[in-house]
């Protein structure tokens, strides 16, 4: 038998050469797995963060001294859901309105938090950055922006 048969039949070596095959896809697929989980975490989290901050500022409470209702308000988005989300990449919209009716006529609408017993629209959004080079690369952006958006009626607080 010639030297080269005799390699094509040598199986020393199969399982290092599958194994490096395999590992990139394996490696790319744990990546993959790490950046769908974390965006997922972050989208749930603003989520949370803007539900329990429209159902405080819907009471009506007074801010801490030194802090408007809006800083508070922003306070509660990114700190309710104990992941490590910045504020600079938090952006809150509050939008009063008089009734529920008003709502299907954008320009009835009020910059701001509202009085007692009006309805308001809270538009929250985060600008959440890519943890990987591979889904920045994918998606040809380093951010994902998530947005979220409530509408309350506000208790009959004290104005």
């Amino acid at each position: 038998m010639s030297r080269a048969l005799r390699f094509l039949d040598c199986r020393r070596g199969a399982t290092a050469l599958e194994f490096a095959f395999i590992l990139p896809a394996f490696f790319l697929l744990i990546l993959l797995i790490i950046e769908t989980s974390w965006q997922m975490a972050i989208a749930a989290g603003v989520d949370h963060g803007a539900r329990r901050g429209a159902r405080w500022a819907s009471l009506g409470a007074a801010a801490p001294e030194g802090m408007t209702r809006m800083d508070r308000l922003q306070q509660i988005v990114l700190t309710s859901s104990g992941l490590p989300l910045q504020g600079g990449r938090l952006t809150i919209t509050p939008t009063a309105f008089p009734s529920f009716g008003a709502l299907a006529t954008p320009e009835a609408g009020v910059p701001g938090l509202g009085g007692p017993d009006q309805v308001v629209r809270y538009v929250v959004q985060y600008r959440s950055v890519l943890l990987t080079p591979f889904a920045r690369q994918a998606l040809m952006s380093d951010i994902l922006t998530y947005r979220s958006v409530f509408v309350v009626q506000n208790e009959p607080f004290p104005g």
